[in-house]
């Protein structure tokens, strides 16, 4: 409908989640095709937050894909209109560790934390962004030193009483991961209830699957017969 109402930012972001949801789904065709419709309108409309939105689904389609250089280009033009924005700050910090180039990935990882700092403590993107990739780079790095950092990030967001489900969920993922990393049975029984008692949890460009995450939340906890039943990553 929004078409035919003239209204272009509507019909922009319809197409944006509309690709969250199918890429959640599985589709990756209509998800990249919703991505791509909603990336054009965007810029035509010059509309910033749009735009760099519209870019981070971009960015994310092609690494599902492994096209990582227009993954980094996505996230070049994000940076150039948006700077602080953490969610393109993120997929930085993860595409340049995941292609193996740590020293980048610090630098990002440098300008997030930067960002997190800057902002007033909450249940909000600046905290529970760094919460979760925190623990992500360093299960690809094996450093464990900023664990901590991770998880007083994901602490923040989760002591407030309300919690926008994204940014809570994110956090969650955070501490999965950091109970994994540090054999903490405990915690990982903590966040498997949390995670499997939430409707609302997904990965967001995380994690390839929660079932991965499920799977070594057991493992964890000692549980390995309710671990190997979880599919595969």
């Amino acid at each position: 409908m929004a078409p035919l109402a003239n209204e272009p930012q509507t019909e922009a972001s319809s197409y944006i989640w509309g690709s969250f949801c199918y890429t959640a789904l599985g589709d990756l065709p209509n998800g990249q095709s919703y991505a791509a419709s909603a990336l054009a309108l965007a810029e035509n409309l010059r509309d910033r937050s749009l735009l760099a939105t519209a870019y981070m689904f971009s960015d994310i389609f092609s690494r599902i894909m492994g096209d990582w250089e227009s993954a980094r280009g996505y996230l070049e033009r994000g940076l150039e209109i948006a700077g602080r924005d953490i969610r393109i700050r993120t997929l930085e910090t993860m595409l340049e560790f995941e292609t193996g180039n740590f020293a980048g990935g610090q630098v990002a990882l440098d300008c997030m934390l930067d960002t997190m700092q800057q902002a007033a403590p909450g249940p909000t993107a600046e905290y529970c962004y760094p919460a979760a990739v925190i623990p992500f780079v360093a299960r690809i790095t094996g450093e464990l030193e900023r664990l901590g950092e991770a998880k007083a990030a994901a602490e923040t967001v989760l002591s407030y009483p309300s919690v926008v489900p994204l940014i809570g969920g994110t956090a969650r993922l955070g501490l999965a991961l950091i109970a994994v990393q540090l054999n903490d049975a405990a915690l990982a029984a903590e966040q498997y209830s949390a995670m499997r008692e939430s409707a609302t949890i997904n990965t967001y460009g995380f994690v390839p699957t929660l079932d991965r995450i499920y799977g070594l939340l057991a493992q964890t906890m000692g549980d390995l017969d309710r671990a190997a039943t979880m599919p595969p990553c």
